[in-house]
């Protein structure tokens, strides 16, 4: 502990010690990497122990109580949590959902309570509706190549894909709810220390340019696109991803005359895909990025509260990522999403909110990022 300048005086107190100022230290204490373990214990009982309720850990206000792969997980209420007065839900049952239609659907039925990150065609038939839920998001999505993979070894290549996508185009066909960039640092992020936005900050890293991409090309030894062998882009299963796969393989035929094979992929599916190196090209997503939008959720009860708005970002604040009733679709979600490998959509059912008036009302937890 002492090499690492940690130090813990009594069972309440953690101290860090820094090399050198940060501002934007306790910041960082709320991604996933700083989530409490017990590592022995891991090591003990070996991997899946996150997922068996007899063996899964949990410091937050809830617990897992049942988990059925690929169906639905239940988190009940933890009586030993510090602040276990202020937490009203008694239970939340989380159902999985591999295409956000089929979640939507669930919901009209009546057989979950709440979806979220849903299709944005939402917002529209649901407008002026108080089950409708409006939240901001921000993430990146960018093209990740295998660099094992031939000819995406050679830097040329890279750099001919990347310059040939019209960035500004492809939003402009997956939705207006989506904005062009060349950066991962969010837009709207400021720097603690300056105040200023990052991306003003500093000087954009490229910019795009066709005829140069198909120099680059030609350099590696594919003269428009002879040759070039066919890539596989893998990509969730997801409204937007469809779309932008299907834009970039437009693009690239059309800029640099190479074929892009699509392959749709299942959101868990698409990350063990990614991180066994199993692909040519990947979808991948920075949990905080530029890509921002407006994502639509439905709740049956107080959506249109004022009051339980209130409540809502109150008590996101005080519980921040473990307190969650549900999570996007596959937009990363940041620090609420303590179990991200649980699913590629959530409804909630069940979890009973006390308050007067309102004793059948679901409690919505959860910023969309």
């Amino acid at each position: 502990m002492e090499s690492l300048g940690v130090e813990t005086p009594d069972k309440n107190t953690l101290i860090f010690h820094l090399s050198k100022p940060c501002v934007y230290f306790l910041e960082l204490l709320r991604l996933p990497v700083y989530t409490p373990s017990y590592s022995k214990y891991a090591k003990e009982t070996g991997s899946g122990w996150d997922k068996n309720p007899e063996t899964s850990l949990s410091n937050g206000p809830f617990y897992l109580e049942k988990y059925v792969p690929e169906q639905y997980f239940v988190l009940k209420k933890n009586e030993r949590y510090w602040n276990a007065d202020a937490v009203h839900l008694e239970r939340i049952t989380y159902r999985f959902f591999e295409e956000q239609q089929a979640m939507l659907s669930a919901y009209e039925t009546k057989e979950v309570d709440v979806a979220v990150s849903l299709p944005s065609v939402v917002m529209e038939l649901y407008q002026g509706k108080d089950d409708l839920v409006v939240t901001d998001n921000i993430a990146t999505r960018y093209i990740y190549p295998n660099l094992d993979v031939k000819p995406l070894d050679d830097v040329r290549v890279r750099e001919a894909i990347n310059l040939a996508i019209n960035r500004e185009d492809l939003c402009k066909m997956v939705g207006e709810d989506t904005e062009p960039t060349v950066n991962f640092v969010a837009k709207r992020m400021k720097n603690n220390t300056t105040g200023e936005y990052f991306v003003e900050e500093a000087d954009p890293p490229f910019e795009e340019n066709v005829e140069k991409s198909r120099e680059l090309l030609s350099q590696a030894g594919y003269p428009d696109g002879k040759g070039f062998p066919v890539l596989t882009y893998k990509y969730p299963s997801l409204e937007l991803d469809a779309d932008t796969a299907q834009v970039i393989q437009e693009q690239l035929k059309q800029n640099l005359n190479i074929e892009i094979k699509l392959e749709a992929q299942e959101l868990q599916t698409n990350y063990a895909t990614r991180r066994a190196g199993n692909f040519d090209l990947c979808r991948g997503e920075t949990p905080k990025g530029d890509q921002t939008g407006r994502t639509p959720h439905l709740r049956r009860g107080t959506a249109g509260d004022d009051r339980f708005r209130r409540n809502a970002a109150r008590d996101r604040e005080r519980f921040g990522r473990e307190h969650v009733c549900g999570t996007p679709v596959g937009s990363g979600n940041d620090r609420q999403n303590r179990r991200r490998q649980h699913g590629t959509g959530v409804a909630v059912l069940g979890g009973k909110r006390h308050s007067p008036g309102r004793e059948n009302a679901q409690y919505y937890f959860g910023r969309m990022p």
